[in-house]
């Protein structure tokens, strides 16, 4: 609809001229302007409740206008249609620029009501004592297995020696084995005084005892648990009695003078393979050497 020319005046042709009709009073002036800001009211609020359906029917409206019509001239003018009848319309220019300000500024509302996001939650750290988890691996060292107690083993008694030397007393060695006075000696004598204690050289069994022999006089023949024979003789007095179990270092007897002697001393022979014939005899100081006993 073509827009109405101001209402302060009203012009008319006649003829070749223009005549001035007449103006109207303040006061209905005044009345009329009241009534054109109630119609842009309706019209803002009428465009509000439609939003985006009136600018999309607006639109809908200009694309199916005729090429060659302008927009203006498409969109129906809704503040003409809301104005009551008998109001005095509103200049063209005023309209338009009110219907543009009210068009940006309901795009800008539209725009917020689509961009703007719900607020992000704020993270706010426990107010209690954090609890930190230590992997178990790293929390404590692990430490090794003691290793299993052993009762304390008691205390050993040492072992005494296999073999010691004939003498439990101060003696000297006189007369070693070997060739002595065109004959042979076949035995090792220790110089004592008599009484001497004479040890068993190692554990065995009392296989002979005698006195009154010629040469040998006292005796005492023992034979050891290796399988060798020793004899003692020139005692004063035995001891042991035949077929007694003596250990080593057992006294046996004392030392002498008796038989065929020159002074007080052991005759001592050692028969490695025990021959009681007498016939294996051995140097004494090397079988006992080989025991280890050094005399």
């Amino acid at each position: 609809m073509p827009l109405l020319p101001p209402p302060e005046v009203a012009h008319a042709r006649s003829g070749g001229g223009r005549h001035r009709i007449g103006r109207r009073s303040p006061r209905l002036a005044t009345a009329g302007a009241v009534t054109t800001l109630t119609a842009v009211v309706v019209a803002v609020t009428v465009t509000t409740v439609g939003g985006d359906d009136a600018r999309t029917g607006a639109a809908q409206a200009v694309s199916r206008a005729p090429s060659g019509t302008s927009a203006a001239e498409t969109v129906p003018d809704v503040t003409a249609a809301a104005a009551p009848q008998g109001a005095t319309p509103m200049p063209a220019a005023e309209e338009s620029s009110i219907l543009a300000r009210r068009s940006a500024t309901a795009d800008r509302a539209d725009r917020s009501a689509r961009t703007v996001s719900a607020p992000r939650a704020i993270y706010r750290a426990p107010t209690g004592p954090a609890t930190i988890t230590v992997p178990a691996a790293i929390a404590a060292p692990s430490t090794p297995a003691a290793a299993p107690s052993t009762p304390a083993a008691a205390p050993t008694r040492p072992v005494p020696p296999q073999w010691v030397g004939p003498m439990g007393g101060p003696y000297q060695l006189t007369s070693r084995f070997g060739p002595r006075w065109g004959g042979f000696h076949h035995g090792l004598d220790f110089a004592a005084p008599v009484g001497t204690p004479l040890r068993s050289l190692s554990a065995g069994v009392v296989t002979d005892v005698k006195t009154g022999h010629s040469v040998y006089g006292t005796y005492i023949d023992v034979k050891f648990a290796d399988g060798s024979l020793g004899r003692y003789g020139h005692l004063s007095r035995a001891d042991v009695a035949l077929g007694a179990k003596v250990v080593t270092g057992q006294t046996i007897g004392l030392s002498g003078n008796s038989g065929r002697s020159t002074g007080p001393h052991l005759h001592l022979e050692i028969h490695p393979h025990g021959d009681p014939l007498l016939t294996d005899a051995a140097d004494p100081e090397v079988e006992l050497r080989k025991r280890k006993v050094v005399v």
